[in-house]
């Protein structure tokens, strides 16, 4: 007698969020003999990606390699080089982008208006070490306002209106240290892809002693190309960040600028 075996298979369908990507973000490393700490003190609005039509902010995942990986081997081989070698450097970052802008922005009297920012309007943002980044800032809350993103709009508009002249810094290490970032020119974003590097590297020495350095670079190049897809451009403009990065730091650790 043949036998017919039935195989019932249930297929139950459920509502599943949607998986969420996680940048890859570097574990402390050991370099020379002292611990490499990199981390991240970023607002909550500047880790937010926006398409807006004349700023936009892309994910860390735009270009290859991750950019925190190479903020991190680019501190190693840094520490690498110190004559004194500290137990423990922490690189403190309080921004950290990727920004593009185009060629011909929308003017400001467009639907969305100026944003104001404390009373303040672009032409107040201006002054103070804070200047270029406040650009960078005014320009992504008016995007979004005119293209009708009001919950990014206004916590780029708050960073502008609390933004504070000191970086937090400091990983388990008490105060933070009292730094003055330097000042960089106040002509706007030009058009292009941007880095925006900003933070200070903390040296730690055996006996509690410690050494702070301010950073804070801008780094942009030109969409030669004329395309729409910036993949090449932000990766020129990461390198060249990295690059900055690397020299302001040699510079203020009292080594030579290196290649």
């Amino acid at each position: 007698m043949n036998r017919v075996v039935v195989l019932g298979v249930a297929i139950v369908v459920g509502c599943q969020a949607a998986p969420q990507l996680v940048e890859p973000f570097p574990e402390p490393s050991r370099a020379s003999g002292s611990w490499v700490v990199v981390e991240d003190r970023r607002p909550t609005w500047e880790r937010e990606t926006f398409k807006g039509p004349v700023v936009s902010s892309y994910r860390f995942s735009s270009v290859h390699p991750n950019p925190w990986i190479r903020l991190q081997k680019a501190t190693e081989a840094i520490v690498a080089e110190l004559p004194e070698r500290p137990e423990r450097v922490d690189v403190v970052v309080t921004s950290f982008r990727l920004v593009t802008k185009e060629a011909e922005p929308a003017p400001r009297t467009e639907e969305g208006g100026t944003v104001q920012v404390g009373g303040r309007s672009a032409t107040g943002l201006g002054a103070g070490p804070n200047r270029t980044a406040d650009a960078a800032a005014y320009e992504l809350s008016r995007s979004a306002a005119a293209s009708g993103d009001r919950q990014l709009a206004q916590q780029a508009a708050g960073a502008l209106a609390f933004r504070g002249r000191t970086p937090a810094a400091g990983v388990q290490l008490g105060e933070a240290p009292a730094v003055e970032l330097p000042e960089g020119p106040l002509d706007g974003l030009a058009a292009g892809a941007h880095c925006n590097i900003r933070g200070v590297i903390r040296l730690t020495y055996p006996g509690g002693r410690d050494k702070d350095v301010p950073f804070h670079v801008l780094a942009g190049r030109p969409n030669e190309t004329g395309s729409r897809y910036w993949g090449e451009t932000l990766e020129q403009a990461t390198q060249l960040g990295i690059v900055q990065y690397t020299r302001q730091v040699r510079q203020g650790l009292g080594l030579p600028p290196g290649e």
